[in-house]
């Protein structure tokens, strides 16, 4: 790809086709990324996720809840492609891959009072069903408006099921309340980004490198939602485990996860135990 000057730097991805910009500079930091501090605020979607992925497999939960920390590596490299091109291919993999992977923490939060290793196929269609309507129709349109409403709508699902499952059930106020107000939080830098962006750009101008980055009000809402989405993933955790009775520790403050001890592996440490001093296993 051959490179543009942008804003008097050379650009290696060339001109932007995205239909979205954001108030960062484009190649203001590196001439082989476009927006630097919202792409690599992208990373905290994937490192915890991994971490996630890595708990799961050991504590031996159900696929769904690895599923949901797949869908944040999803969202968090499509995202840093996006912002890393600004290219309308990269934009259609990062909204579409947030309307896919959110519909993981919808399966998860409808069916954390469902019997052991079950599986709703019926409400599987469905999540696939709209989410392929919604890729379809938004890569005919094109149109930022229909994303960001039919990515509003299941995220609403997932708040009204999360508030009607902790009334009703045993749950962490904690969790309950962090990631909606790390939600609540990233909208409003969104907003503050989208609106105000030439005052952003005035303090900014007046800030030495590297504290520009901290006036990067979308790299903040990367931030902010990856918390959100990572302690949402955390609540159903914790709301499932609760339901199924299962021993299970609250790990990692800020960044919160449910370590689970799962009953076979109980069962088979109990025996190995007993077998170790000499005891018949029952």
């Amino acid at each position: 790809m051959a490179p543009v000057e942008v804003n008097g730097k050379i650009g290696y991805w060339g001109k932007p086709t995205a239909t979205l910009e954001w108030c960062e500079d484009n190649y203001e930091v590196h001439t082989s990324i476009a927006e630097f501090w919202n792409s690599w605020s992208s990373i905290m979607f994937i490192v915890p996720a991994f971490v996630g992925i890595l708990f799961a497999l050991e504590d031996k939960l159900e696929v769904r809840f690895i599923c949901s920390y797949c869908g944040m590596i999803l969202v968090g490299v499509a995202s840093f492609i996006f912002h890393m091109t600004l290219k309308i291919e990269s934009q259609m993999l990062d909204e579409l891959s947030m309307v896919w992977s959110i519909t993981f923490f919808v399966y998860s939060a409808y069916e954390c009072n469902s019997p052991p290793h079950s599986r709703n196929y019926p409400l599987a269609m469905l999540i696939v069903v709209y989410s392929a309507c919604v890729s379809i129709c938004y890569v005919i349109l094109q149109e930022p408006v229909f994303h960001q409403t039919a990515f509003g709508l299941v995220t609403v699902a997932v708040l009204v099921r999360t508030f009607y499952c902790a009334r009703r059930m045993e749950c962490s106020k904690f969790l309950l309340i962090y990631p909606l107000v790390m939600y609540l939080s990233a909208f409003a830098l969104w907003l503050i980004d989208n609106n105000f962006c030439d005052q952003l750009r005035w303090i900014r101008s007046r800030v030495p490198f590297p504290f520009t980055g901290l006036f990067q009000l979308h790299a903040w809402w990367h931030v902010l939602t990856a918390l959100a989405s990572q302690s949402q993933a955390a609540f159903n955790l914790h709301l499932r485990s609760s339901y199924l009775k299962q021993d299970f520790k609250f790990k990692g403050g800020l960044i919160p996860f449910i370590r689970v001890t799962p009953k076979e592996a109980e069962q088979n440490g109990a025996k190995s135990k007993m077998a170790r001093n000499g005891k018949k296993a029952f």
